[in-house]
């Protein structure tokens, strides 16, 4: 949750979109995937960062839901909350 939170200060301090932190865990997979032919280990990642993407799109849609009654800083908050609680919950299963 911290990790998530810290990223979108970063993002938000950057004047870039929310949408950007997913699409980079996008483009982690599909990098890791590009690789995994020569590092076996690379697929762990691919699946860990393809579920992160779509957990974070998920989450993205919770911050987007609080940012129209709150600040952006109470949704970006709201967001990373939802992503550290969905992406806790189903980590462990990859292992």
């Amino acid at each position: 949750m911290g990790i998530v939170w810290v990223a979108l200060i970063g993002v938000r301090r950057l004047r870039m979109p929310r949408w950007s932190l997913p699409v980079a865990t996008g483009i982690l997979a599909f990098g890791f995937l590009a690789i995994a032919e020569h590092f076996p280990l690379s697929m762990l990642f691919v699946s860990i960062f393809a579920i992160s993407t779509l957990l974070l799109l998920v989450s993205m849609a919770v911050g987007r839901i609080a940012a129209r009654s709150v600040s952006r800083r109470d949704s970006d908050v709201a967001m990373a909350i939802f992503a550290g609680y969905v992406i806790g919950q189903f980590m462990p299963f990859l292992y």
